[in-house]
């Protein structure tokens, strides 16, 4: 038991510890502008929802300067949580400091992978000590984690949120206090929803993660209830106030149209990228991604069925999923596939446990510097706020073109 209680203080050390060095990382970013387009949108929503109490941009000076068919419209089409959370920073006038909102994203998705990676080793064996911290190092220095904690957009909030969900219940399945952590696992996925409607695709992460284990059927469906009912309570108000204005559960017309797309180059540019442009895009940010797929086919073939692959479904959901979104004409942006990054280290913490000790050790030095290659991608938007997508070094020197 002591052994079990040394190894908890270690890694709660590590996780925290990490999480503090990635938001030393992030002092750089304390002052910079927040003159994105999608940054005054949201800043301007939150003006007015204070001073007119309407949920919408009608009114607002930045209006005639969007697509009336998008943005013209009597209630916003995502859900309010982002809002909510920016009006305090709105009332003292501070859009700088806002950005800690985007920074507790990216805190919440290195609690979350650390909590993961507990819940997959074995806490009886300190020897785990030995490599715990690589994936969190890897995490809390990610580029495209850094580069959406940046501005003041969803998407860092909304990963964070569901990731930290996913570890809940996650380590559910290790706890005696399973109906509690399943209970707050829907209550953060919900928030994550009320974020941004995207995160509902990690609902069948979260089933998965109850029905997979082996138990009776009967106490999985209790822990669903557990886990949906949250969920439910926090997004269906949602729903129904925005079907009452429309009539319809989710809005169709926020796809790029023409005028967006005749009158903003850089939406042109995303809207005409290749398919393959999310999958190529990650492995030139990290390359120990193909390692990684092929690490897991090898597996597959040993038709091994356990938790083991949720990091990889989860990847792929959300790249697959993003990618269709492209094909269907809402456009390219790396900051959509920010919930894809966090399992990329639990996948490469599977990795690592398939390995023997000796190997590990050979490989350690190759996987550092595949983690700093990554990161020195990020120093660009840690210290420059000018840029709107990621671009890996490939990009910036020319190798590769989209």
């Amino acid at each position: 038991m002591k052994k079990i209680n040394d190894n908890l203080s270690y890694c709660c050390l590590m996780i925290f510890l990490f999480s503090f060095f990635s938001i030393v990382l992030k002092l750089p970013q304390w002052n910079f502008p927040h003159e994105e387009t999608d940054e005054e949108i949201y800043w301007r929503l939150t003006e007015n929802f204070l001073q007119t109490g309407n949920y919408s941009l009608k009114g607002t000076e930045i209006l005639p300067t969007l697509s009336p068919f998008i943005y013209d419209r009597p209630f916003f089409h995502h859900p309010p949580l982002f809002v909510f959370l920016l009006i305090p920073f709105v009332k003292f006038g501070s859009p700088q400091s806002a950005v800690v909102i985007s920074w507790l994203g990216h805190l919440l998705s290195i609690f979350a992978v650390g909590i993961i990676i507990l819940g997959m080793s074995d806490r009886e064996d300190s020897s785990f000590r030995e490599f715990f911290w690589i994936p969190l190092l890897g995490v809390a220095i990610d580029p495209i984690l850094t580069f959406v904690s940046t501005n003041l957009w969803i998407d860092g909030l909304m990963t964070g949120l569901l990731s930290f969900s996913l570890a809940l219940v996650f380590l559910s399945l290790r706890s005696k206090k399973e109906s509690l952590l399943l209970i707050l696992g829907g209550v953060f996925l919900g928030l994550a929803a009320l974020a941004k409607l995207m995160a509902l695709l990690a609902v069948p992460l979260g089933l998965l993660l109850i029905f997979l284990p082996p138990g009776s059927f009967r106490a999985k469906l209790y822990r669903c209830l557990f886990f949906l009912a949250p969920i439910a309570v926090l997004t269906i108000p949602w729903f129904a106030v925005f079907y009452s204005h429309y009539g319809t559960l989710l809005p169709s017309w926020i796809k790029p149209d023409e005028w967006l797309i005749n009158s903003n180059p850089f939406i042109q540019a995303a809207v005409t990228r290749p398919f393959y442009y999310y999958f190529l895009k990650t492995c030139l940010i990290q390359p120990m991604i193909f390692i990684f797929l092929f690490f897991y086919a090898a597996q597959m073939m040993k038709k091994e069925k356990s938790l083991f692959y949720l990091p990889l479904v989860w990847f792929l959901l959300f790249l697959g999923i993003s990618t269709l979104q492209g094909l269907g004409g809402w456009g390219y942006q790396m900051r959509y596939v920010a919930p894809a990054f966090p399992p990329v280290y639990l996948m490469l913490y599977a990795f690592l446990l398939r390995l023997s000790d000796e190997r590990k050790r050979r490989l350690l030095p190759l996987v550092i510097a595949a983690l700093f290659f990554a990161a020195l991608q990020a120093t660009v938007y840690v210290f420059w706020s000018d840029y709107e997508e990621f671009f890996s070094f490939f990009e910036i020197t020319g190798l590769v073109k989209f």
